[in-house]
């Protein structure tokens, strides 16, 4: 249903602005021969239903309609409403991968981690992951949507871990930590998405839940600020939220993640924040395409170890082998504190890829490799895309 929806949004947009120059060319012609002319209103219809770009062709080429002010504002006018539509992601590409198998959401899901014992350590547990949280809105939405659903939607699914990706701005009141994927903002309506949002979302959540937790992983991601100045501004943030955010030193065990955001930090630790840095989350950047045998990579965090799978350039059947090769080579040994971190989302080669593509054809090697081939991979699973099933899937492997 996903790959059909996306064929018919496209083929919707090539033929209605061809249809848009066929019309401006027709009507230039029936002007030349005095006949019928075709209703003016309905020229500049066109542009606004999808097809500014064969209107304003057939203005250049037919040399029509140019010394008229209400073509001359209005045809673009229409251009800059649908520029502005997909690059503030109200026009988005890439629907739920399984709409055309809805599950509908268990009881159970928001509270799943009810069934973990207490002394469980918190990297033992294996979490279903989002990467790029709150991207199911963004700029640039071809290229940097990697969610169709909300963090609210995702939090009911049972997704605890969430990839943060944050930006500073400055603005009227100062500077402001937004939600971004690379230099793109997130949206929340026609604003961006703050921090602040977020950290409401997960509040309210842990608060009607108090059984879960949410990892909250945060990268920076975008921005002119030096680390230490980030880190003291998220500091800031985080501060009206104190009560439901665990700072700790030490792995936590499920018993006190619960209720609990539990802060990750992907950058050192320069302002010398301490606890309240958050744990350390820390890996090389695994990009590039040089040598595609590469998979997971370890790195010494402090007193635990992180190894990581993150080879996000890599074509789709590329990826699922490091994917697999991580699940099948890498564990994490009871009770150490170690993490493993298995991403099995991409954009492929290219530098800005279709993250949809590529998630459509892994999510469904994830579910057949689940359910069919019966595999128990340990640590956190981050996909894109992801829904209500595939969390299930993940999160019932702790059983």
């Amino acid at each position: 249903m996903g790959d059909i929806l996306i064929w018919v949004i496209t083929a919707y947009f090539v033929i209605i602005n061809l249809a848009a120059f066929i019309t401006y060319g027709q009507d230039k012609r029936k002007a030349e021969r005095d006949e019928h002319r075709i209703p003016e209103k309905t020229l500049i219809l066109l542009g606004f239903i999808g097809g500014p770009i064969g209107a304003l062709l057939g203005m250049k080429v037919f040399h029509h309609k140019t010394k008229k002010n209400k073509f001359r504002i209005l045809v673009p006018l229409s251009l800059v409403l649908w520029i502005f539509l997909w690059l503030f992601g109200a026009v988005q590409v890439g629907p739920s991968l399984q709409g055309n198998r809805w599950v509908k959401r268990q009881k159970s899901a928001s509270t799943w981690m009810e069934m973990l014992p207490d002394d469980m350590l918190l990297s033992d547990v294996v979490l279903p992951g989002v990467h790029d949280a709150a991207t199911n809105q963004v700029q640039l939405a071809f290229s940097t949507r990697c969610q169709s659903e909300s963090v609210p939607a995702l939090l009911k699914d049972g997704y605890r871990y969430l990839d943060v990706r944050l930006g500073v701005k400055e603005n009227k009141k100062g500077k402001e930590m937004y939600l971004m994927h690379g230099f793109t903002y997130c949206m929340n309506g026609l604003a961006r998405y703050k921090i602040d949002r977020l950290l409401k979302v997960c509040t309210k959540f842990l608060k009607k839940n108090p059984s879960e937790t949410i990892v909250f992983a945060v990268k920076y991601e975008h921005g002119d600020e030096t680390v230490k100045a980030f880190e003291k501004l998220l500091d800031e943030k985080l501060e009206p939220y104190k009560s439901y955010v665990l700072f700790t030193d030490t792995m936590p065990t499920v018993s006190q993640a619960r209720g609990k955001i539990v802060l990750f930090r992907r950058y050192e630790d320069e302002a010398g924040l301490g606890i309240r840095a958050g744990l350390p989350l820390i890996w090389e950047d695994q990009g590039g395409r040089e040598d595609v045998q590469l998979a997971a990579v370890s790195k010494a965090n402090g007193g635990y170890t992180v190894t990581v799978q993150d080879r996000y350039c890599y074509k789709a059947g590329e990826k699922w082998d490091a994917f697999t090769n991580t699940a099948d080579n890498c564990s994490v040994r009871e009770g150490s504190g170690d993490i493993l971190i298995n991403f099995l989302s991409t954009k492929g080669a290219l530098k800005y890829g279709h993250p949809y593509y590529f998630a459509k054809k892994l999510n469904r090697e994830l579910e057949s490799w689940l359910t069919e081939e019966r595999k128990q991979p340990q640590g956190w699973i981050v996909t894109d895309f992801g829904d209500a099933k595939q969390a299930r899937l993940i999160y019932t492997l702790n059983e």
